[in-house]
């Protein structure tokens, strides 16, 4: 086994173009249809070799560094799997915020995956990584693949098509976080299958970008606004400054806006930055982890 003492790589936040809930599952999870995409904005993972155990350390005192964070899940998992009595020190540099619905913390354990996978030399097939990321959390999966997927099951039926491909993107996440888990809890069964996937997807499928936007959707969106009126505010105020579509990604709480130019997507980006503090200009990538380095 040729072991490295140092991986570093970079985890990219996702959005989500479309999101309908199918069905409830008898254990609570829900059946979903998704067309993922990853964007611009990533976090920086460094793996280094220990001698014993998993230590986490993170810029962001809001993130745990216990076993209740993602990494140490996926680090646990492989070690355990493989039978590695080595151990690991992962440092976690954030961007992507925390509680946005940009699946952050699925991105630094699917990064966890990939760079164990290298530094250990393990030669996991997809397959396997695929197998490991399901047991972490419903994102993993997708954050391991990242571009333009559709996903579907509870988010590890994953399939890549296209890529959607937009330049001006404008993310505003307000101060509220959002639990996944309360704003599914609230999904009744009358709202699913609102929404048809098909449309979006031959869109993407066709390159007709700017018209895939009047056929995106999210499910979660109206539960959220109920709750918080401002995501609702932050959509409008975007829409104000010419976005051709503003809406919330996963469950939020970070709101999306499309823009044709950039000249309209700065103005709204200064407008919104008086009152709030975490706003990215971003567009969309090809991939969900990057490996940068090892030695």
């Amino acid at each position: 086994m040729n072991i490295f003492k140092n991986t570093k790589l970079y985890s990219y936040a996702k959005i989500n173009l479309f999101l309908n809930i199918v069905s409830k599952r008898q254990n609570g999870y829900h059946d979903i249809q998704s067309v993922m995409q990853t964007v611009n904005i990533r976090d920086e993972i460094m793996i280094k070799y220990a001698d014993e155990g998993i230590k986490i350390s993170c810029d962001d005192e809001a993130i745990p560094v216990d076993s209740s964070n993602t990494v140490w899940k996926a680090a646990s998992l492989i070690m355990e799997r493989y039978g590695l009595g080595d151990g690991v020190s992962i440092d976690i540099k954030k961007t992507i915020p925390s509680g946005a619905g940009l699946a952050g913390g699925s991105g630094n354990a699917a990064a966890v995956i990939i760079g164990m996978n290298e530094m250990f030399d393990l030669s996991m097939t997809d397959e396997e990584m695929a197998e490991i990321a399901v047991e972490i959390g419903a994102d993993v999966p997708y954050c391991l693949v990242g571009g333009t997927c559709i996903a579907e099951g509870i988010g590890e039926e994953l399939e890549r098509i296209n890529d959607f491909s937009w330049d001006n993107i404008l993310i505003v996440k307000p101060e509220i976080s959002i639990s996944t888990a309360n704003v599914y809890g609230k999904v009744e069964k009358h709202m699913f299958n609102r929404y048809d996937m098909g449309e979006i997807v031959n869109r993407i499928s066709g390159m007709e970008y700017r018209e895939a936007l009047s056929f995106t959707g999210n499910i979660l969106e109206d539960i959220v606004e109920e709750i918080h009126p401002e995501i609702k505010e932050i959509k409008n105020a975007m829409t104000g400054f010419n976005a051709l579509l503003s809406m919330m990604t996963g469950s939020g709480s970070a709101v999306v806006g499309f823009f044709e130019n950039e000249w309209d997507l700065d103005k709204c980006a200064e407008a919104l930055k008086k009152r709030y503090d975490k706003i990215y200009k971003t567009k969309t990538v090809k991939k969900g982890v990057e490996l940068c380095m090892t030695s």
